[in-house]
């Protein structure tokens, strides 16, 4: 609900701009509601700058509707073919035989409204212009402004007109306004209140905005950054990093480093031991920056699947101490949210103690008052070109009192992942209930030491699932499968014009039959080198070659260089080629532009996109943190 004072300011404001800025089109001088619905016909799809050159030449020609009706389809769609939908040229010449021979009087919005080709928005902006009926104008272009100022849902990722938004349009149209207020709404559309980059420093309706306060809280802190996956994603929905770290211990080279510095600059960037960093944020009065949002893809080399899971040390690992990195920068700052990547092997680390690490950070972020959701996500589940999966987890900061009635709404329906990834129960799984609060599946110690010696000692697989809900040490955690039914794509839709390749790319004919041997199956007799030990070797195959006509498999860090190997991708040429795949193709599985890492070796820019994440998961869950943001706002604009 939005209070009536937002109703008020936004019809204020805005009359107050648009009768000093409101751009000037030949239809909107005119009284006969005829031309003024024809104009409507031509403005669908079309920028009405495109529309006023057409607009002008087809009444010139035929300057009222029995002119145009005795026009012939043909000569009518030769004159608006420039604004291409030319199917719009039947809707003209009927509309123009119903006014000009049946009798069609134009004389109210029902009226309108029952003529063929024409809906409810060009009915309504008919009747509101020439005939004084009070209508809700609303289309993709105007909903972008409702949506932002007043925070409707989805507050930032959605232009559909729905019957919220039409609702709060009529609510607006009970004071009385004039109808030019419809037109100033979409020249604030066209002019400041833009689909990708809003001018919101020239908007006059800045000052009550919901979209613009929740812009000014998307402030995002980047660990562990990578080339910046996380922050292409982000900053499409509008978050802006303030602060990243991207440091390799003991690399000659901070390849990653230097290509986030070449895309995004200096300004904000670190590349630094990040132990070291906190300490001097803590200790020596280095400035530490504000943000709402702490996001990384923290090092998974102690997860890998590159490693059999007996070698995963986990937390104890050389890296996987940096995971009290993240917690100490959490400590120290409280933001709002936070937003992690890793391998989902996490669920079940390490091999003696199966779930311990991710109880431990259960735990612990349980501990500064987190509400936590995972989520097992594999991109090509969601249409994207490449079976990547991976664990993402999102914290929330809750208060104390803060009460889950039922979580697993959350993780099927109103849960940020839900929102972004739709799911449904892999089974009917049971849910038990008490004093109608669902049930918790199992509750961690609140000595973190203790889960430390004892979480999961004993247990043959891990406890947790897919996709789970931790509140003050509650866990809520289900199997879950994706619902997704729009268009797939495929390896093949990323692959480049075989003559844009580089013949080093291609595998010279001596070479095939290694190839084919290490992705075959197989089942030998072999003998370790080093202590004689015999033992029978088994592995199944894998595609030779990779399948252009399904999603390409997980990209590994080892994916560069020409030496023959099981793992990397090799595709079969429509000339009968096999070749490897390039950088290029590489980034675009991820979903990053075109040599986006160019300017450093090949075999580098391979092994970066294989520790990369997919852009694309990143943009719609930071779609639906900035709805999250909004929503909080429009809860304290209601209850100021």
């Amino acid at each position: 609900m939005v209070v009536s004072s937002h109703y008020s300011q936004f019809v204020d404001l805005l009359t107050d701009w648009g009768n000093q800025n409101q751009r000037r089109f030949p239809w909107r001088e005119e009284t006969n509601p005829f031309k003024i619905l024809i104009a409507e016909v031509l403005l669908q799809r079309s920028r009405a700058k495109t529309v006023t050159k057409i607009y002008t030449e087809l009444f010139s020609r035929w300057p009222d509707a029995k002119s145009l009706s005795m026009a012939s389809e043909e000569t009518i769609r030769g004159v608006i073919e420039p604004l291409g939908l030319v199917k719009r040229a039947s809707t003209i010449h009927n509309l123009a035989l119903l006014v000009s021979k049946v009798g069609s009087t134009l004389s109210s919005y029902e009226e309108i409204l029952n003529l063929p080709g024409v809906g409810e928005y060009m009915s309504g902006a008919t009747a509101n212009t020439t005939l004084g009926e009070s209508k809700p104008i609303v289309d993709s272009v105007s909903a972008r402004v409702y949506r932002r100022f007043f925070g409707l849902y989805p507050y930032t990722s959605s232009k559909n007109v729905d019957s919220e938004l039409i609702s709060l349009v009529n609510r607006i149209l009970t004071y009385d306004i004039h109808y030019h207020l419809n037109w100033y709404v979409l020249d604030l559309a066209a002019e400041i209140c833009l689909p990708k980059i809003p001018r919101c420093h020239r908007c006059p309706l800045s000052e009550a905005c919901i979209y613009l306060q929740a812009s000014h809280q998307k402030r995002v802190a980047e660990l562990f950054a990578g080339v910046g996956g996380f922050r292409l994603g982000l900053e499409k929905s509008g978050w802006q990093v303030v602060f990243s770290n991207q440091w390799e211990p003991s690399a000659k080279h901070q390849y990653a480093s230097e290509v986030y510095i070449r895309r995004f600059g200096e300004r904000h960037h670190v590349c630094e031991d990040i132990e070291k960093v906190l300490d001097e944020f803590e200790f020596e009065g280095r400035e530490s920056p504000d943000f709402e949002l702490l996001v990384g893809g923290f090092p998974c080399q102690d997860y890998s699947v590159a490693r059999t899971l007996s070698q995963a040390t986990g937390i104890q690992g050389k890296k996987g101490v940096l995971w009290w990195q993240i917690y100490r920068l959490l400590s120290m700052k409280r933001p709002h949210f936070l937003f992690l990547e890793n391998v989902d092997r996490l669920l079940s680390s390490p091999a003696t103690q199966k779930g311990r690490d991710f109880a431990i950070m259960l735990a612990c972020l349980s501990g500064l008052g987190y509400l936590v959701e995972w989520r097992v996500i594999n991109a090509a589940d969601y249409g994207f070109p490449q079976k990547r999966r991976r664990l993402f987890i999102i914290g929330s900061l809750t208060s104390n009192n803060h009460v889950i009635r039922n979580p697993i709404n959350l993780l099927v329906h109103n849960g940020v992942f839900s929102r972004a990834f739709p799911v449904r129960l892999l089974e009917d799984q049971p849910t038990l209930s008490l004093n109608g609060l669902t049930l918790p599946d199992f509750s961690l110690d609140d000595d973190i030491k203790l889960i430390s010696d004892h979480f999961g000692k004993g247990g043959i697989r891990t406890p947790f699932f897919n996709a789970g809900v931790m509140h003050n040490r509650q866990i809520w955690t289900r199997k879950v499968i994706p619902k997704y039914y729009q268009k797939r794509r495929v390896l093949k839709d990323i692959i480049l014009p075989e003559d844009k390749v580089d013949t080093t790319y291609y595998v010279a004919d001596g070479q095939i039959e290694k190839w084919r041997y290490l992705k075959g199956a197989k089942k030998e007799h072999r003998i370790h080198k080093a202590s004689g030990f015999e033992y029978s070797y088994n592995e199944g195959a894998i595609p030779f070659p990779d399948n252009l006509e399904e999603p390409s498999r997980t990209i590994l860090t080892g994916e560069g260089g020409s030496t023959p190997s099981r793992f990397k991708h090799i595709i079969l040429t429509p000339t009968g080629r096999y070749r490897r795949l390039t950088p290029i193709e590489l980034e675009r599985l991820n979903g990053f532009p075109d040599d986006w890492t160019a300017g450093i070796p090949d075999t580098r820019r391979a092994f970066l996109m294989g520790n990369a994440l997919v852009v694309g998961i990143i943009e719609r869950i930071g779609q639906v943190l900035a709805d999250v943001l909004c929503e909080a706002i429009v809860i304290q604009t209601d209850n100021p």
